[in-house]
């Protein structure tokens, strides 16, 4: 049912169209959509439409949105407390609409499978939601229903989540993870889970982060990227299909300014303009010509 989208206009609106599954995209039904349409800010002013956007993250059950003012709101599933909502109910079907978190000052957001991390202006990251690998880095694995502060991580800059891991980047350019690490996507070195965010000591001058589906990535300030974990398909693009709990850094390409993480395959953008993909090719979804 991930056959949705949700996109922000230049000017801060939110637009919805897709697959209305469980009305995740927050119209107040569950009616498919075929055009984009602006998506309503909550179920009291139903009239009233999101604005000011900065960031939409999308995951595969909720969907959180940040506003230019460090607001935050959140809606659909909320069985492991991800909406961040003080035990609410699950806002699906009719009652899909957007409603506000109980937090302020909020620089970025990012979503694991069924758990929610903010970012707040102060390097200060708060988590809520599914706890089952102690993903949300409070070093427990009980699920917690509100945005609750990571305890000993401060100056962070950057964050980034996908299923069950978590990575941080401090202002001192080191690389922090916590969570699931089954494949070693934590790049720490071992396939043990973290429920505290552990320092990868491997790892420096560090510039962006990026957690895939099992796999995690690493851009340099030299433009090169490094990355660890799940290989089965030569998603890491280290020219086999090896996995490794240690990021390895491919030395062949360089000139990275960013990368995005799909299921099994990723997309790499060049300074240059030219985008780069590997990994599984199934339904053509690295671009090149045939589906295989």
């Amino acid at each position: 049912y991930d056959t949705d989208t949700i996109l922000v206009t230049e000017d801060g609106y939110a637009y919805g169209y897709g697959t209305n599954y469980n009305g995740r995209l927050s119209f107040g039904d569950t009616l498919n959509r075929n055009i984009p349409t602006p998506i309503n800010k909550v179920l009291e002013t139903a009239n009233t439409y999101l604005s000011n956007i900065k960031q939409v993250y999308a995951a595969s059950n909720h969907t959180i949105i940040l506003t230019d003012y460090g607001d935050v709101y959140s809606t659909v599933l909320n069985d492991f407390g991800q909406l961040g909502l003080y035990g609410l109910k699950s806002i699906g079907g009719d009652e899909s609409h957007f409603r506000q978190l109980p937090l302020s000052n909020v620089n970025k957001i990012s979503c694991g499978e069924d758990n929610s991390y903010f970012l707040m202006n102060n390097g200060e990251v708060w988590a809520c939601g599914r706890n089952n690998y102690g993903q949300l880095g409070l070093d427990h694995t009980t699920d917690v229903d509100r945005p609750t502060k990571i305890p000993n991580l401060s100056n962070i800059i950057d964050i980034s989540a996908k299923y069950d891991s978590c990575l941080f980047l401090k202002n001192d350019s080191v690389v922090w993870a916590c969570g699931r690490n089954n494949h070693g996507q934590l790049g720490l070195g071992n396939l043990d889970d973290q429920p505290l965010p552990t320092e990868n000591t491997t790892l420096s001058y560090i510039v962006k982060i990026f957690m895939g589906y099992e796999c995690s990535f690493y851009i340099d300030k030299f433009g090169y990227y490094h990355a660890c974990g799940r290989n089965n398909y030569g998603q890491l693009g280290l020219g086999d299909i090896t996995g490794r709990d240690q990021a390895n850094k491919n030395v062949s390409e360089d000139n990275i300014i960013d990368i995005s993480c799909g299921k099994d395959f990723n997309m790499f953008l060049k300074s240059d303009g030219y985008v780069y993909s590997c990994g599984r090719h199934g339904e053509g979804r690295l671009g090149f010509a045939g589906l295989t």
